[in-house]
């Protein structure tokens, strides 16, 4: 990879270092809901600091314990959104500058399923009830561990979303052309 690199390409790379540059710097503060237990998290998810407040005491050492892990948690939840946001602008660029309506290759599919289950109103839950699909794998699909799901869970989740026409097409758009590269890579 050319580091200097002139034009498009050039821009794309320098844009990527600052993006890189930026994520150095991030952290994430997360505190429990009564203040108790503060958490700061580095863009990667390494622990940088906790600190139990005074009152943290009170809850004992079992419930202690568990609202430090669901702080832990609800950090790295916040760190992962924050990691998309800044990365959302170089998966989407194209003909030389950032494009927020992105081509279809460059759209996240965990992302799109995501944004239509918060614009329905409806938690991970309730859509992998409605849909049909375990909620460990509707986690998984918008974390992105799963890339590329079964055509039949792209279905039942854009029928239980209530997708139709064109918002159906882009639905299936991400998984299509994911499905299509994985076929044609050596």
């Amino acid at each position: 990879m050319e580091l200097d690199a002139k034009g498009p390409l050039g821009d794309i790379q320098r844009f990527a270092r600052a993006t890189q540059a930026g994520l150095a710097k991030l952290r994430v503060r997360t505190e429990s809901p009564d203040g108790a237990v503060l958490v700061v998290l580095t863009a990667s998810g390494r622990l940088e600091r906790l600190e139990l407040r005074s009152w943290a005491l009170r809850h004992g050492s079992d419930r202690l314990a568990c609202l430090i892990a669901e702080t832990i948690r609800r950090a790295h939840i916040a760190a992962d959104e924050q990691v998309q946001a800044a990365l959302r602008p170089l998966l989407g660029w194209a003909g030389g500058e950032p494009n927020s309506a992105a081509d279809p290759e460059t759209i996240v599919f965990g992302e799109l399923v995501r944004t239509h289950r918060r614009n329905a109103g409806l938690s991970q839950e309730a859509l992998a009830a409605r849909a049909g699909v375990g909620v460990r794998g509707l986690r998984k699909i918008e974390t992105r561990q799963v890339c590329s799901p079964r055509p039949a869970t792209v279905r039942l989740l854009a029928d239980a979303l209530g997708l139709v026409g064109s918002e159906r097409e882009r639905f299936f758009a991400p998984v299509s052309c994911q499905q299509h590269i994985a076929r044609h890579t050596v």
